[in-house]
């Protein structure tokens, strides 16, 4: 939860990368305590608080060159997020605090939910129960891109990666009825699946016809296999040096024995009299019997970066062996009832064991004598270990039917998974696989369940999510060069723009409502959020420290927000589903942490005064007075500011308004009511200000009427009446600027209303808007005109539907551009018709991400 101002908890999160997780870095207790006598020192006018000279020089004394200028500068930013000037001792312990517990709160949620349990699923074709038994093991042939399972009672299965099944195979045709599946294998070189069973025979088939070509059989072996593994250097076809393919199997069985077994493609043709079965006796030094275990041997591997095999049993004495292929030299390790699954990581490099003692034990594999860590966590022998080396993760599972996720650095259980559903015939999960390439876990009882991974964070091919829910703000902070986006899981994100790597993030930002409206205020340094509750808090948004708590009457949606500053002091304006303008003002260094309405527009006043309150009023006076005490009829959308005091707001109705914030008059109405739109249609979804916009009178002496201009539509309505923005008419023009033509531009199918004004008039101050319609409008405001009226080409496949995101190139007196940050924060400048249909129509065809378009 986000922490209210002098609350000791946070909830949010925070990056390496981020220059206060630097300083975080850097400091330990001995420099709080110095840094504590230095800021009594060094408050030379004795405020109680350093201001940005002072908190440099502090700072420089203590970490000397481990910060630079410009750290110190930004840290002092995001602490002093009032923009008082200074900083005090409380602030800054504050700041620190937060941020330190935010780091670990944004670390273990990055790592927690790594599987969806929510998206799990069973394999439809499996369901079909083609394997009557518990199946024993994945095996995936990464040449023909397929999946394999083998049950104990004899079924082979063939998958494709979307884990369809292509085919089924039943080798009990191969081995007797009565006989179990222990283990299989894929041999790459020899393209061949080795299937091991309990009547002491190992049968060859292959992977690719899965039918009785070229099949062999080795039997009577003098133990039971019961676990399997091959011999390979990498990804590929293996091939020795006189280019004859091999491949080496590793086999252990019930008598704790280390079998090593070599075929090539020749032993499955030079059988006598075309007899598939070859007895062991036959293969001589191609069979190598090592005795390293006391009891059945529960597992074996073989690790290429080790250059050995290791193989484990459920003893005590040698419970895992660590052996050579070539030499008869073996490494072992002792654990109270012994080690029943491993696997190994390469970096770091260790090996991790677990047994029937519901421990995990991580392992130097050079150093036996003692494990490096111990994971305790699960309440049932372990059955299963696989290692996520690229997310440094171990995936476990115990006879209970629990899967459990471990971060390797931290040496904690990130996420347990349980499955609650019943399996037959034993009611356990018999084999699990990480399949990494596409992101998921497979595991199987006799059934296969498939359980999504979220994306791995070094992974390319899919799409990366930056919320668990839909984007509904993003505004870009110059001062700190990040993006802050807002989604309606009501979280707040920090974003570097430069690497796209996550700062900072908080939640429960308006409780369990949506964040519906965004805005910074001047000094990019607080962040103020409105909710579909109807709060509107204010932020510091570096550490998810709530500042202030905007409080207003009613618990309807805040749909747009506004920091502005007017006659030196400053105010929050927000809009929303109440249809009234409501301003808060910030008692700048004031202690309230609530701040109330101080203004409302239309004002109440009006209605008061319209019922004459016993006095005589004319009949101009009471036209006048009904036209202020009307506001919006419909829910109001948007707003923009222009300084000194002009406010334009926008509705779902279609209609905008001006308004004079200082003496709270509404100055014009502007609609685009009767211009064909149905009802759903009209809304204005976004409004901003450009400035200043030229026109030059058309001496053609076409006199083509617009249909909007001739029955008053699109055109300002004062209190004397519905007029035609003052006496103005309109021009109908094609995208090229000629009569009457279909246009070519980039205003494809549009309608542009030019007022016959003076030649080269300057129109100010003039707005653009975007709505359901699908159209750009340009407004002359305190004439209530339509100046142009263009629909943006759309790119290719995408047809009609709202614009609904807009934003303007501002241009400087000296032509270089200016990104203001957020849409109220529009400044005076010039802007072209074609820039904004442009920004518009790349919103509405959704080229660009939410965060891209605060950005641009």
């Amino acid at each position: 939860m986000p922490v209210d101002a002098g609350d000791s908890s946070a909830a949010g999160g925070g990056d390496g990368q981020d220059m206060a997780m630097d300083v975080n870095k850097q400091m330990n207790l001995h420099h709080f305590e110095q840094l504590m006598q230095i800021f009594k020192e060094a408050d030379e006018d004795g405020s109680g608080s350093l201001d940005m000279d002072e908190f440099r020089e502090a700072f420089g004394s203590i970490l000397g060159n481990n910060l630079s200028y410009d750290q110190m500068t930004m840290l002092f930013m995001k602490i002093d997020a009032n923009s008082d000037g200074g900083v005090d001792w409380d602030e800054f312990c504050t700041y620190m605090v937060l941020e330190k517990q935010a780091e670990f709160d944004m670390l273990q949620e990055e790592s927690s939910n790594i599987f969806q349990p929510k998206r799990r699923r069973h394999v439809a074709s499996s369901l079909q129960r083609f394997h009557k038994d518990m199946i024993t093991r994945f095996v995936y042939v990464n040449k023909e891109r397929r999946y394999v399972t083998g049950s104990r009672e004899g079924t082979l299965c063939v998958w494709n990666q979307q884990l369809r099944l292509l085919k089924s195979v039943d080798a009990k045709q191969f081995i007797p009825a009565s006989s179990w599946v222990t283990d299989l294998v894929y041999l790459p070189a020899l393209n061949k699946l080795a299937v091991a069973s309990d009547d002491r025979q190992i049968t060859f088939f292959d992977s690719l016809t899965m039918k009785q070509q070229n099949l062999l059989q080795i039997k009577p072996l003098d133990f039971t296999p019961l676990c399997m593994a091959v011999v390979h250097s990498g990804p590929g076809v293996v091939i020795n040096r006189n280019n004859v393919q091999k491949d080496t199997i590793i086999f252990g069985d019930d008598a704790g024995c280390i079998n090593v077994l070599t075929l090539s493609e020749a032993d499955f043709h030079d059988t006598k009299n075309n007899d598939l079965l070859l007895h062991p006796s036959i293969l001589g030094k191609k069979l190598i019997k090592r005795k390293v275990h006391s009891d059945w041997v529960a597992a074996v591997r073989y690790f290429d970066d080790m250059k050995s095999y290791v193989s484990c049993a459920c003893t005590n004495r040698n419970s895992l062996v660590i052996g050579d292929l070539e030499r008869k030299t073996s490494r072992a390790l002792h654990v109270h009832k012994g080690v029943s699954a491993f696997d190994y990581c390469r970096r770091p490099n260790f090996l991790v064991t677990g047994g029937m003692d519901k421990l995990l034990r991580l392992w130097n594999p050079y150093v036996l004598s003692k494990p490096a860590a111990i994971l305790k966590g699960h309440n049932q022998g372990i059955t299963a270990i696989a290692v996520n080396e690229t997310d440094g993760q171990i995936v476990s599972l115990s006879s209970d039917k629990n899967i459990k996720v471990w971060d390797i650095r931290a040496q904690r259980c990130l996420q347990t998974l349980v499955d609650k559903v019943a399996h037959r015939p034993e009611n356990h999960i018999s084999a699990m696989y990480l399949d990494l390439p596409h992101n998921r876990l497979l595991t199987a009882s006799s059934v296969v369940d498939e359980w999504p991974m979220k994306r791995s964070k070094h992974s390319t091919k899919q799409t990366a999510k930056s919320h668990p829910k839909t984007v509904c703000r993003a505004l870009y902070n110059t001062n700190f060069h990040q993006v802050v986006s807002g989604c309606e899981e009501s979280s707040v994100r920090v974003w570097d723009i430069l690497t796209g790597d996550k700062m900072f993030q908080y939640g429960g930002v308006h409780g369990k409502s949506e964040i519906t409206a965004m805005c910074f205020d001047l000094s990019g340094r607080r962040l103020i959020t409105g909710g579909r509750n109807g709060t509107i808090k204010m932020w510091n948004f570096n550490n998810g420290a709530c500042l202030k708590n905007l409080v207003k009457e009613d618990k309807l949606e805040v749909t747009d927000l506004a920091y502005i500053e007017m006659n030196a002091n400053k105010y929050i304006v927000a809009v929303g589903w109440n249809r009234k303008v409501i301003m808060f003002q910030e008692d700048e260094g004031g202690e309230d942490f609530d701040l109330h309405v101080v203004r409302e527009l239309p004002s109440p006043q009006w209605q008061q005064r319209g019922g004459n309150n016993g006095r005589n009023i004319t009949e101009k006076e009471r036209k006048w007075i009904e036209y202020q005490a009307v506001g919006h009829s419909d829910d109001i959308l948007t707003l923009s500011f222009l300084p000194p005091n002009l406010l334009v707001t926008g509705s779902c109705d279609g209609e905008l308004i001006l308004w004079n914030l200082e003496s709270g008059y509404l100055m014009q109405r502007c609609s685009v009511k009767g211009r064909g739109a149905v009802l759903e249609e009209k809304s204005v979804e976004r409004v901003c200000f450009i400035g200043g916009f030229p026109f030059e009178r058309d001496d053609s002496g076409e006199q083509d009427t617009a249909a909007g201009a001739a029955d008053g539509s699109g055109a300002g309505s004062g209190p004397g009446g519905g007029g035609s923005g003052g006496g103005t008419s309109s021009r109908s023009f094609d995208s090229d600027g000629d009569p009457g033509r279909g246009g070519r531009g980039g205003a494809r199918h549009s309608d542009m209303l030019v007022p016959e004004l003076s030649n080269k008039q300057h129109v100010e101050p003039v707005a653009v808007s975007c709505g359901g319609d699908g159209h750009v409008r340009f407004w002359a405001m305190k004439e209530g005109a339509l100046l142009l009226e263009m629909k943006p080409c759309m790119p290719k496949g995408v047809h009609g539907g709202g614009l609904f995101a807009l934003c303007v190139q501002h241009i400087t007196p000296s032509g270089g551009d200016e990104s203001p940050v957020g849409s109220a924060r529009a400044r005076r400048g010039e802007a072209t018709a074609a820039a904004a249909a442009a920004a518009a129509a790349t919103a509405a065809a959704g080229a660009a991400s939410a965060a891209a378009a605060a950005a641009a």
